[in-house]
């Protein structure tokens, strides 16, 4: 058997691309000794986007937010009323 069955990993789209190609055919990167998958390998400007997205919270070892856990929790509803009071105090 040959290594040529095996599917191509495409090159990084510049020499300073962030994402190496895995072998799921996704962008990653390892951050903090874990994986993380970016996006397809026929889509590297959405992956590097997304990479750039999530970047911060990542290095930071912070669960990166997404559109469907950023909505506002009751602590911070609570937070953001009891600051109005403060100030409407002040």
């Amino acid at each position: 058997m040959t290594n040529s069955s095996k599917t191509q990993k495409p090159a990084k789209p510049h020499p300073d691309f962030p994402l190496f190609p895995h072998a799921t055919k996704r962008w990653a990167k390892k951050v903090r000794g874990k994986l993380h998958y970016f996006g397809p390998w026929h889509d590297p400007q959405a992956a590097l986007e997304k990479w750039l997205s999530q970047k911060d919270d990542l290095l930071a070892g912070r669960k990166p937010r997404t559109a469907a856990n950023n909505k506002v929790s009751v602590f911070d509803a609570c937070n953001l009323y009891l600051d109005h009071l403060q100030e409407m105090v002040d």
